[in-house]
């Protein structure tokens, strides 16, 4: 069995136990009493006649020759009564029980002190209370037992070898050591060490926390195992709290991280930015839980490391300028999350109230192949106030695109929609009517919004120098939206636009003659990497889109039944929705449409249910038998 035991000398003023200490009133000097120098150990300083000067602890005393030092140990000598066996649990405040022991003591008041130095020495007192009667002797040269309690567990052993004799106290009825004194049997010097937590889970490094102080005012804390079997094996391994803390922090502290490169950078890089931009904990917190959705949305779209990760170098860059002049910083706070949110779910956007469905089309097939793309858009335009295409033209935006206008497209939507139709006309020749016009814009500042009139204006210079209206929307034709989309992006010639009417040749767009010519090509690009989105033109005169728009009542559906009539116009008109998915087996298509979600047909809940390759096809055009149905004999204008 294993008899050995390690202790660090509390005796050493080496020792790193001492590695902090305080003075105090309580440890000074006082002549003993005549009757306190009688009996066993006269002439020697034991804690049978000495208090230790602090708490809880233990305290040591060294036996002296008087006047070693020019007068007696330091200590304070014990009062009537205090010879009575006393409660280690009583003795010791909660407070000091569940660890910062090395400050707990400085909370206490003076009475307070004096009165548990007095309880501790009489604890010492307890446990030495067979010093006088045990000889060295008795033991062999091997640790022995010299007394058991009446549960048998032991309470007192010697080991000759080191001059050394142990006391052990212990927690009620369990096998705990909660108290317990070294004694040098030459020099008669004890410390008495008391236990500060009564658990585990109350231990530093899952080891027990224990206090001693020397007489000189000099206190230590340990931290160690104490176990003292019945039979004699013990393990008694104590050392500074200190070194165990040192130790603690290399063992749990985490490793240093390794550098970190490509998407896990700039992911982190963000999470940083918007730790900083987004002031409100709520935000922040669904902020951050929005990267981790687009991280995984993304992947599911077959989106690469590297496109996810400019997306976050772009959002990153617009959370972290200073910049102020165009975008305050709560307002780029709030573009980031709603481009963020637009990123996850690129369905969701929308147009509002406004007639920007081509190029809301366009915002809806850019964030899902290059969300990116669109983030650096609108970062460039709300730090700059321009925007550079990819063939590098710089245009400026006008003061409108960066007031936040009221309807259910967001701050970013809007942003992205004027920047997406001013790439197209900016520097624009345009003949309307036979007369040429040059250096033409696109605002939304014009009119209030009303149910005709949505404030927007396309405007050019004529051959005299004057600004005319041109067009009370866009103005854009949908064969053009691919085009605009790579001004944004850059070259990308799987992006297409359908329509089923002739129109401007443009590249990217393309004619479908038939319903099954429509299935033929949406099951190629349904098949091709990046194939899909698709952007097609249908009229909201056709179901599902009449019902949809509320008879031609929603954001650009056109006219209005009632009014048509007395226009003796076509009812509804052109509009730009985009298929996001379809399944050539069944020939189902799944069609988002930037009103609102209740006019989708994406399949899912509360988005409408899918429709059919000729339910599409049928939308796409204008026919005599269609006006009919509608109470009109008049054929449509050409358009």
């Amino acid at each position: 069995m294993d008899r050995s035991f390690t202790l660090n000398d509390q005796n050493s003023d080496k020792t790193p136990l001492q590695a902090e200490f305080v003075s105090w009133n309580l440890a000074s000097a006082e002549p003993l009493k005549s009757e306190a120098r009688t009996g066993a150990g006269a002439g020697s300083l034991t804690a049978e006649r000495y208090l230790p000067p602090f708490t809880l602890v233990g305290v040591e005393t060294r036996g002296q020759v008087r006047g070693a030092r020019g007068g007696d140990e330091v200590g304070r000598p014990a009062r009537n009564g205090d010879s009575d066996k006393v409660d280690i649990k009583s003795a010791i405040p909660d407070c000091m029980r569940y660890g910062a022991a090395y400050n707990a003591w400085d909370r206490l008041s003076p009475d307070e002190q004096k009165a548990l130095a007095t309880k501790v020495g009489s604890l010492t007192k307890e446990m030495l209370a067979d010093s006088a009667a045990i000889k060295t002797s008795e033991a062999t040269r091997n640790s022995c037992i010299i007394k058991k309690d009446a549960d048998g567990r032991v309470v007192c052993l010697v080991d000759p070898a080191k001059n050394v004799r142990m006391h052990f106290k212990y927690d009620g009825d369990t096998n705990n050591v909660i108290a317990m004194v070294r004694e040098d049997t030459k020099t008669k010097a004890t410390t008495t060490y008391v236990a500060v937590q009564k658990s585990a889970e109350d231990s530093i490094c899952g080891k027990r926390e224990w206090i001693t102080v020397n007489s000189s005012g000099r206190r230590s804390e340990v931290v160690g195992d104490v176990i003292v079997g019945k039979g004699g094996t013990r393990n008694i391994k104590l050392e500074s709290r200190k070194s165990v803390e040192d130790l603690l922090e290399k063992k749990e502290a985490p490793p240093r991280p390794e550098k970190l490169t490509g998407l896990a950078a700039d992911k982190k890089a963000l999470q940083e930015a918007a730790e900083k931009a987004f002031a409100d904990p709520a935000q922040r917190r669904a902020y951050m839980a929005d990267i981790e959705k687009f991280q995984i949305a993304g992947k599911e779209r077959g989106l690469s490391e590297k496109e996810i990760s400019q997306f976050f170098k772009e959002s990153t860059r617009l959370l972290s300028s200073n910049t102020d002049t165009f975008v305050k910083a709560e307002e780029r706070a709030k573009l980031a999350a709603q481009a963020l949110k637009q990123a996850v779910e690129p369905t969701s956007i929308k147009q509002g109230p406004f007639k920007t469905c081509n190029v809301t089309s366009v915002e809806v097939s850019m964030y899902t192949r290059q969300p990116s793309a669109a983030m650096k858009a609108i970062t460039e335009a709300a730090l700059t106030g321009k925007f550079t295409t990819a063939d590098g033209k710089s245009i400026e935006l006008p003061p409108s695109t960066f007031v936040p206008k009221a309807g259910a497209r967001t701050f970013a939507s809007q942003i992205f929609q004027d920047l997406a139709v001013n790439t197209f006309w900016n520097d624009t020749k345009l003949v309307k009517d036979q007369k040429p016009y040059t250096d033409v814009r696109y605002r939304h500042d014009g009119a209030p919004v009303t149910k005709t009139d949505t404030g927007q204006r396309v405007t050019g210079v004529d051959e005299t120098g004057v600004v005319k209206e041109l067009y009370k929307s866009p103005g854009l034709a949908t064969t053009y939206l691919p085009e605009v989309y790579r001004r944004i992006a850059g070259n990308r010639p799987d992006v297409v636009a359908l329509t089923a009417t002739e129109g401007p040749a443009a590249p990217g767009a393309l004619k479908v003659e038939s319903a099954e010519k429509l299935h033929e090509k949406l099951g190629e690009l349904s098949r091709k990497p990046g194939g899909l989105p698709v952007i097609i033109m249908v009229h909201t005169s056709n179901e599902p889109f009449w019902k949809d728009s509320g008879r031609g009542s929603a954001a650009g559906a056109g006219i209005k039944a009632d009014e048509a009539k007395k226009l003796k116009e076509m009812p509804g008109g052109w509009h730009v929705v985009t298929i996001t998915g379809y399944d050539p087996r069944t020939k189902m298509v799944a069609l988002d449409n930037t009103w609102d979600d209740a006019s989708d047909h994406l399949g899912k809940p509360g988005r409408g249910e899918k429709l059919s390759v000729d339910t599409v096809f049928n939308s796409m055009r204008t026919h005599a038998a269609r006006l009919k149905e509608l109470g009109y004999e008049a054929p449509p204008k050409k358009k």
